[in-house]
């Protein structure tokens, strides 16, 4: 899969030695010279991955897992009677307030529109919008009937804010959020460069 240099005249190589699509995968990695020797040192799958490192006469193999880590970064609470007394049915318009943020809709060329129930009776609806090479989704909730009312927005393939809905008995709470990507050290081994001499050039998926 390719190879990179840790220091002027050593180098890691990392090569896919198994390969089941969904079923997972498992890449190698060799410690060499090029010339007098090649060591396997270490793998990781798809839930890890391997960093490798030299600080003086010693390497360094660091295994690193990461998780996604989803961060509540605004809150706010409706009445069940504001919501449905009321009967507010927020358009695609500019004029339309959201809960969060304010509305970012420059254009009107909608493009889809999907929804999902996540309570009983009660909808969570996104209105996509292409505005030249942006796609942009408007986020309500709604019963179909009696309201619509805009949460927020977020663009198509950006770290934008995304939205959940909890229901009480008499209100509904909404959640902003933003998901980040944190990596974790969950293991740390050392070697003496001296235990890779002298050596041989092993093969590619070689035990021993």
């Amino acid at each position: 899969m390719g190879s990179y240099s840790i220091s002027g005249s050593l180098y890691v190589e990392k090569y896919r030695t198994f390969c089941a699509g969904v079923f997972g995968e498992r890449n190698d990695y060799y410690l060499t010279d090029s010339v007098k020797f090649r060591k396997y040192i270490g793998s990781s799958d798809e839930h890890n991955t391997i960093r490798i490192l030299q600080k003086d006469s010693i390497i360094h193999l660091y295994t690193l897992a990461s998780r996604i880590i989803t961060d509540t970064i605004g809150q706010k609470s409706v009445s069940r009677f504001d919501l449905i007394n009321k009967q507010r049915f927020d358009s695609n318009n500019a004029k339309a307030i959201p809960l969060f943020g304010t509305n970012q809709i420059p254009c009107n060329n909608f493009l889809s529109y999907s929804s999902h129930e996540f309570e009983k009776g009660f909808f969570m609806t996104i209105d996509q919008f292409q505005c030249g090479s942006t796609y942009l989704n408007a986020v309500y909730i709604t019963d179909s009937s009696t309201f619509r009312k805009l949460i927020g927005f977020y663009d198509s393939g950006s770290n934008n804010p995304s939205y959940s809905i909890k229901v009480n008995n008499n209100e509904f709470i909404f959640y902003q959020t933003r998901s980040r990507s944190v990596i974790d050290t969950t293991n740390h081994e050392t070697f003496k460069l001296s235990e890779f001499l002298p050596g041989r050039l092993e093969k590619v998926c070689e035990r021993k």
